[in-house]
């Protein structure tokens, strides 16, 4: 969550709400006249609450995915974090080898980690909440939030850079395209970075 602002006004304050909302700028400021218009009209305490979108990913678990114990193998979460950030790029029209702006990018990673809270069993339903973390000047952090049936089982992020592509030479790190940042800056939940 970017923010929060908890406001109690009297009808009075309905200019005051109104500036804070002319101030707030691109989507937040149509949220934030909605709650102005409620407030005006209803008379109420106003909420607004400035959140990154989440994209939800669910699966179910596969046999394959689970060891001895019949739980699923702590490797197997990595596994789970790169398909549901595959997909929040392919929802958006975007992928992790991808032509944009003239040029072939992808994005390795650098860094992967898991925290595990509770096991996921054979054919139990998850669901995978991804928000990117921080998004620097190359590179990005994706957050990955696993819960079962509301309930949280790992948590896990894992951070990427930027490269130029070309089958050859080694990749060489480049600022991320201005039109890729743009597509996923709706899951961004931290200003930018780097």
């Amino acid at each position: 969550m970017k923010s929060k602002m908890e406001l109690t006004l009297t009808r009075a304050g309905g200019p005051m709400l109104l500036d804070l909302c002319s101030r707030a700028g691109g989507p937040c400021y149509l949220l934030c006249l909605r709650f102005a218009f409620d407030y005006l009209f209803a008379g109420a305490i106003v909420s607004l609450y400035l959140m990154a979108d989440k994209f939800i990913y669910n699966r179910r678990v596969e046999f394959r995915d689970t060891d001895m114990a019949g739980i699923v193998h702590f490797s197997v979460f990595h596994a789970y974090m790169e398909e549901a950030e595959h997909a929040l790029l392919r929802s958006l029209g975007l992928g992790v080898i991808c032509e944009i702006e003239g040029q072939r990018i992808s994005f390795p990673r650098v860094n992967a980690s898991c925290d595990y809270r509770k096991p996921i069993k054979f054919e139990e339903q998850i669901e995978i909440e991804v928000t990117i973390a921080k998004i620097g000047n190359s590179s990005l952090t994706f957050n990955h939030h696993f819960k079962r049936d509301g309930e949280t089982v790992a948590e896990g992020s894992i951070t990427v850079v930027c490269c130029e592509f070309d089958h050859g030479p080694r990749p060489k790190s480049c600022p991320i395209p201005k039109s890729f940042r743009e597509k996923i800056q709706p899951f961004v939940v931290e200003p930018n970075s780097e």
